[in-house]
């Protein structure tokens, strides 16, 4: 590749002269080029079992989806109030016990038990952030 000003000379213009290039005498160029050996290297190795390709990561986040959503699912099977709310459930991670993730599954239950519900559409309740004190 020949590079001159930041872009790069087409190998596809081979019949490009240097003036129609633009370039002048004296004109700095920055040719980049790989050696057969180290292209061969590239061509022949296997690529890493433990990197993931993206129709893996696609999957992966998939499926991760639908495990987030099943875990948002309630014990009594309700959901809350479009509008009226928490709208965030955050444990704090200052506690031992209980542990912050066993803590926002209890926050979660609760912004879903139908009692709460209840109150929060009746008297018209929005909640920035259920937390634990």
């Amino acid at each position: 590749k020949l590079i001159h000003r930041g872009k790069m000379l087409r190998p596809d213009h081979d019949r490009l002269t240097i003036g129609e290039a633009g370039l002048q005498a004296g004109a700095k160029l920055m040719l980049v080029a790989s050696s057969a050996h180290d292209v061969s290297f590239v061509q022949s190795s296997r690529a890493d079992p433990l990197v993931k390709g993206f129709v893996e990561e696609e999957r992966d986040e998939i499926s991760r989806r639908k495990r987030a959503k099943a875990g948002m699912a309630s014990a009594w099977g309700t959901k809350q109030d479009k509008q009226y709310r928490f709208n965030s459930i955050k444990a704090e991670f200052k506690f031992i016990e209980p542990p912050p993730f066993d803590a926002e599954k209890l926050l979660q239950r609760l912004a879903t038990d139908p009692g709460i519900i209840d109150i929060m559409t009746s008297r018209r309740f929005t909640v920035g952030i259920l937390t634990e004190m």
